[in-house]
């Protein structure tokens, strides 16, 4: 079962697996979009199994409640690009 997500939470890992070889990542990327329309990008960690990770620190960073959609967003050494497919989560109100 995934663990339910809350708004304000904070000690979250977000994690993506990208599916790449991350090993001549320049920048890795999480971008979001938000219930509102709003959007913006975390930085993120990468590892060696291709996998890119954010941990949440501030409660400012998960501040609607509702369905969001993260992408991974990562540009090489050398200037190529690579776009990640979109997935969704639901963060909840607390106490809902």
């Amino acid at each position: 079962m995934a663990q339910k997500i809350y708004v304000g939470q904070t000690a979250l890992i977000m994690k993506l697996d990208t599916k790449i070889d991350l090993s001549t990542a320049a920048t890795a990327l999480m971008r979001y979009r938000k219930p509102s329309g709003a959007s913006g990008s975390w930085v993120c960690a990468t590892d060696a199994n291709n996998l890119i990770s954010y941990t949440i620190v501030n409660a400012s960073d998960l501040d609607e409640p509702g369905t969001w959609t993260r992408w991974a967003d990562i540009t090489f050494v050398g200037g190529t690009w690579a776009p990640g497919d979109p997935v969704t989560f639901v963060v909840h109100s607390v106490g809902s």
